[in-house]
């Protein structure tokens, strides 16, 4: 209520002011009005386009889903379940990988639902799991348009596995689990802290040589690969025949071979053999029979490293990925901590 003693002007200008401000509100909600149709398409549009992103990969680039609910792993399905990923399809895995899975999460049944769909693609099984995002390497360059055609397809740029971080942030990317991967790396990072704390002698004074038997060559692995780089996060030294980056161990650029007189190449202060695994019995009798011919062969003996007792025989997850890499921690922790070899 307005007080009795303001002036004529006052009151006449309020009354103004006021019949302005009416006016004003009754335009703005006339304009309201009219623009909410077109602001709810605005916001339909921004819904859409948050629920797709585009992606540069081997291929080139792509749009993808946000967050792929049906994807397909071409590469396999063991660098998945880090990331919390089971996907619908991907080549069937070999025995020997379905125990790599910890029992936490299922064992080998967590492989259960995932359609095989072979490690050569078959684009009709592919094609039937309706996937809304298909995940592959540059190998599958040949079949990207066929594999495009069925649904948005990705591919990641494999060079050797000493890339192996890259390659599984790559994966977790076009997932959208970029979360879960620096959780299991934070993880990783912690694990092998923890392992180092309770060796008695640290990894920086231990030098570590890494044979592989095949069924029929024996190769040396230097540190450019997989278990190369998990090696050198430990910290551990590497003989000088295998202190070589991917670029220094040739064609292979992970491992190369060596002949039995060159077994001196393969002395340290502890001796990994990694002992190749075939699902063919054929085959793998023959890295069997290859492994006996090492052991009994007149200079393995001479070694200083199996002289001194130093020898671990382990099995295929040291050149694997992300997905098996625990279980390397877990040899490791066996025979530095566990078994402590280097007390022997």
């Amino acid at each position: 209520m307005l007080s009795s003693h303001r002036s004529p002007l006052y009151v006449r200008w309020w009354l103004v002011f006021t019949v302005f401000v009416l006016f004003a509100v009754a335009a703005v909600g006339c304009v309201a009005t009219v623009e909410v149709p077109q602001t709810e398409s605005v916001q339909e549009d921004a819904a859409s386009e948050a629920q797709t992103r585009l992606v540069k990969h081997f291929g080139g680039e792509t749009e993808i889903p946000a967050t792929p609910q049906r994807p397909v792993a071409l590469n396999g399905a063991l660098g998945l379940w880090p990331l919390g990923i089971k996907p619908v399809g991907a080549p069937a895995p070999s025995e020997f990988e379905k125990g790599w899975i910890p029992e936490e999460i299922g064992g080998a049944e967590w492989y259960d639902g995932i359609a095989d769909v072979g490690w050569d693609p078959n684009l009709e099984a592919v094609t039937a799991l309706n996937p809304d995002l298909i995940v592959g390497a540059d190998w599958h360059m040949d079949q990207y348009e066929q594999l495009s055609a069925i649904a948005p397809t990705v591919l990641v740029e494999f060079n050797h596995s000493g890339r192996w971080k890259e390659y599984a942030r790559q994966e977790a990317d076009f997932l959208n689990a970029l979360d879960a991967y620096n959780e299991y790396m934070d993880w990783y990072e912690t694990r092998i802290e923890e392992i180092k704390s309770r060796m008695t002698v640290p990894p920086e004074e231990i030098s570590v040589s890494v044979v592989r038997v095949y069924e029929d060559s024996l190769t040396l692995y230097t540190r450019g690969g997989f278990l190369g780089q998990v090696l050198k996060d430990f910290g551990f030294k590497r003989p000088p025949s295998q202190d070589l980056s991917a670029e220094e161990s040739g064609e292979w650029q992970i491992q190369y071979l060596i002949t039995f007189e060159e077994l001196e190449k393969a002395d340290a202060d502890v001796l990994i053999l990694v002992i190749t695994q075939r699902a063919d019995p054929t085959r793998q009798d023959q890295v069997d029979k290859l492994k006996e011919s090492l052991l009994n062969h007149p200079l393995w003996p001479k070694l200083q490293v199996v002289e001194a007792g130093r020898v671990e025989e382990v099995g295929f997850a040291w050149i694997s990925d992300i997905g098996a890499v625990h279980i390397v921690l877990d040899d490791i922790e066996r025979i530095f901590v566990e078994n402590d070899i280097m007390s022997q």
